[in-house]
């Protein structure tokens, strides 16, 4: 197993932790040489794992000290539990095109600063992130089981994790039902699903180039289309 899996395993074993509140807020993590031999990996994966917790926000590492929780982090929900919001709904509509808007001036910040802060580690993370979106779509177009959703959705979240500001990752988290509501109306049909695949990989191609100009570019008109879409399918409902 290369040493990237590892750190990998060890990141999200330590967030599920403090997502179930067997680390809370405040608590001291075990040192590197304690939890190495927990994990029985050596110390290099769990100092990486350690510090994209740090970046995150999630740990605070104190010179002299040791590693502490800083943030709890909310367990992980599936996607569309939530029924959507009904855009037929003056009040919904209304609040589907604001959180439109406050989407589209969060993604394009967090894929800006993506193309600058992101690291090589991050750089595979985001085209895990992509190939496993491109994959989905094709399931979901063969009539098998997919997560296609899910992972439409996971695309854009890993490219906030990538920006250096946990706090814009929160926020668009923070979305998920608009979110889900935003991805059946935009995503109804075979073709506009082919579009995203057209979209990512133009993002993801411009952070691994670190053109953070036509990152924030690719991004914005990837959330125009999207209005587009939901536009469409707005009238669409209408006219059923």
């Amino acid at each position: 197993m290369k040493r990237e899996k590892y750190s990998e395993t060890i990141y999200r074993d330590i967030r599920d932790k403090i997502a179930a509140g067997i680390y809370p807020v405040s608590t001291k993590l075990p040192n590197e040489r304690e939890l190495a031999m927990q994990y029985q990996v050596s110390r290099f994966p769990v100092r990486e794992a350690i510090a994209r917790l740090e970046e995150e926000g999630v740990l605070e590492i104190r010179q002299g000290s040791g590693t502490y929780v800083q943030n709890r982090i909310k367990k992980a929900e599936k996607a569309f539990e939530e029924k959507p919001i009904d855009p037929g709904d003056p009040i919904s509509k209304d609040v589907l095109w604001e959180t439109l808007a406050l989407r589209k001036l969060l993604e394009v910040e967090s894929a800006r600063l993506a193309a600058i802060n992101i690291t090589p580690d991050g750089l595979v993370r985001l085209e895990q992130a992509l190939i496993a979106s491109i994959q989905e779509i094709r399931k979901l177009k063969q009539g098998e089981d997919n997560t296609f959703f899910e992972s439409d959705r996971e695309f854009h979240y890993a490219i906030a994790r990538e920006c250096g500001n946990p706090i814009l990752l929160s926020c668009l988290q923070s979305m998920k039902r608009i979110i889900s509501t935003h991805q059946h109306l935009s995503l109804g049909v075979t073709s506009q699903r082919d579009e995203v695949v057209t979209f990512h990989t133009a993002i993801y191609e411009s952070i691994l180039a670190h053109d953070a100009t036509a990152t924030a570019n690719s991004m914005r008109r990837h959330m125009e289309r999207i209005e587009e879409h939901i536009q469409f399918g707005i009238e669409k409902k209408k006219s059923k």
